[in-house]
């Protein structure tokens, strides 16, 4: 999904699902964000690199195992 405003994303390709159920896409720009999408087609924008002109790539999401003594 990238709408044809680029104030929403832009150049986005790399995408996976969050463990909230959420759309999360990586911009491919000089100025990139990492932003999420909800099953509503709501956008928010979720990290923003401000220290180095790259893209992000391969966002995921682990889950951490909880250990009590």
């Amino acid at each position: 999904m990238e709408p044809n405003n680029t104030d929403l994303v832009k150049s986005c390709d790399n995408l996976t699902i969050a463990p909230w159920g959420d759309l999360v896409v990586c911009e491919d720009d000089t100025h990139p964000f990492v932003v999420g999408i909800t099953p509503k087609g709501e956008f928010y924008k979720l990290a923003e690199n401000v220290g180095y002109q790259s893209e992000f790539a391969g966002a995921f999401f682990r889950r951490m195992a909880v250990r009590t003594l």
